[in-house]
Parts: C-alpha cells; structure tokens; sequence
C-alpha cells in the first residue's frame, strides 16, 4: 500500500556558453564544472532538502565527496555537451523520485542586454462434484485410520493457521523500511538477512499448502463404507479444506506484498551497486546526463518525493 508525505523538487539549469557570451551576472552566480566532472545529488532525510558535489569520483578518498544544499534553479556552466548526473541511493519503500530535462533557447545568448532576470522569466512558463462410488476398502481398520488421519490432520492445519506470521512478516518488512542505502555492505548483509527471514515465512507457506495438497489427495481416495456414506465424509472433508487453503491463502497475502517489496529493494541495490560500471561511481543512481548545446539553456527538474509503503492490516 502506498502513502504520499512529501515532495521535493529542484530546477538545475545548465548553460553551455559560447566564446563570445558575456553575461557577467551569469558567471557571477553560476557554478563551473570541468569537463571530466560530475554532479552528485544527495537526498537529505533529516532537513528534506536536497545537496549536491560536483567531482570525478565519489569513492575518492583523498578527497571525499561533501554534498551542500542546493538551492532551487541553481546555475552550472559545463564545457561539454551533457553534464553527468548521478543520485546517491534512496530506499525505493520510502521514497521515488523522476527527471525532466527540457531544453530552450538561451535569452542571453540571444541578446545579452536581457540579462538573467529574463531567464527566470521563460522558466516560469514551464509547466510541471463427486467422484463416481468405488470399491469398499478391505478392513474396517483400514477405514477408521484414514477416517482418524483426516479428522486429525484437519485440525492439524487450523491450529498452524492460527498463526499467520503477521509478526514476522511485519518485523520484515520494518527492517526493509529502516535500510538507509547510505553505504552498499550494510545495505547488502541487511537484506541478505531479511531474505533469510522471508525464506522461513515461504518455508512455513509452503509446509502448509503441502499439507493441504496431501490430505485433499487421500480425501479423493476415500472409498469407506457404502458409496452414499463415502461420497458424504468426502464431501464434508473436501469443503472444510477448501475453507483452510482460503484462509490460507488470505494470509499469505500479506507474505507475497512483503516479497513484492523485498524485490523492489533488491532491485534498487543492485541498480546502485552498478551506478555507472565504473570504479569511483558505484553505490550511486545513474540519472539521464543534463544536455547542454551551445545558445541554449537546459532546464533539468529532479522531483523526489517521500511516497513509501506499508502492509495493509487487511490481511
């Protein structure tokens, strides 16, 4: 299930001047990013703003990466013809995030006298039945075990649906919830530990509906008494599992949205695990390059927003 708290949105724009572009009030205020650079995007949880490096490497150690706030419409001035961007990871359960990069005519590459002020201008026009009766079976005795195993076993799997796992799948789930993605061990062993956790909730899922499967095949088998009373005793035990394996099943929803979001985190780590396969840009989210043509102005908006999940209490 899905909630929405907050949005944060940032507008970059990024300019690739021309020799004879002299916009003072531009390079005043715009930020240069060498061509073998990058920009790093940070998400912080704690003020919920976003901050930005701009480097070669996030893993350099001599010189680690140290994000600052970014201020709404921020300025680069780059030399290439797209500027590299990359978002460092955030827990897909608690927040999405999406790109836009639109690309329009420089107003002070056009006539310079206009000024920057004109720039803000054109961004403000931006818009965001039975079976047959069969032979009797040999021995009474033979009836009355199977009579007994069926009966017994029937209450077996009511007792093993009393529990249902919603500790265990809810204690999962909040592990998954509480991952910061700030660093890719921590992140890894937790999840592979949260995967371990899930498998004993499968495991017990699965016990049960083999148990389920097993005694509806030998209900199908029962051939006791005469066919009137053997069609009876397989109704009444073919219904009653019926009930079972439904409420069975209606527990289990709640393991199948766990393992639907464990697959979302997984998938998340894996992509920031790869960032941009390369030594130095890893455990980071490879984002669309900010384009960058000469006379013109990229307007690169990034929008994150804290929409995370929950289970239902439905189920």
């Amino acid at each position: 299930m899905k909630k929405n708290f907050l949005t944060v949105l940032a507008i970059l724009i990024c300019f690739q001047f021309a020799t004879a572009q002299i916009a003072s009030d531009v390079l005043e205020n715009g930020i240069h990013v060498k061509s073998d650079n990058a920009l790093f995007l940070k998400y912080d949880e704690k003020d919920k703003s976003l901050k930005f490096a701009i480097a070669k490497s996030k893993d350099d150690i001599i010189n680690p990466i140290k994000p600052i706030p970014l201020e709404d419409s921020t300025i680069f001035m780059v030399a290439q013809s797209a500027l590299p961007t990359y978002l460092l990871p955030l827990n897909p359960l608690n927040y999405s995030y999406t790109t836009e990069n639109k690309i329009i005519t420089d107003p002070v590459n056009e006539a310079a006298i206009v000024g920057l002020n004109s720039i803000f201008d054109v961004l403000k026009t931006i818009p965001k039945p039975p079976a047959p009766p069969a032979p009797l079976l040999a021995t009474v005795a033979e009836c009355d075990s199977l009579f007994d195993y069926l009966d017994s076993t029937l209450k077996v799997i009511q007792t093993k649906l009393g529990d249902n796992k919603k500790v265990e799948i809810n204690s999962a789930f909040n592990r998954l919830k509480a991952l910061t993605f700030l660093e890719y061990k921590p992140t890894a062993d937790s999840l592979n530990a949260i995967k371990t956790s899930i498998g004993n909730i499968v495991k017990y899922f699965k016990d049960m509906q083999d148990l389920i499967d097993n005694t509806n095949a030998k209900v199908k088998k029962y051939k006791c008494g005469n066919p009137d009373l053997a069609f009876t005793v397989k109704y009444i035990f073919t219904n009653i599992l019926k009930e079972l394996s439904a409420a069975k099943d209606e527990q289990k929803k709640r393991l199948d949205n766990l393992q639907a979001n464990y697959d979302l985190v997984e998938k998340a780590k894996k992509v920031a695990q790869t960032g941009a396969d390369v030594d130095g840009l890893r455990w980071c989210i490879k984002l669309d390059d900010i384009q960058s043509k000469t006379g013109k102005i990229s307007v690169y908006t990034l929008t994150i927003k804290e929409s995370g999940y929950k289970l239902s209490d439905k189920n």
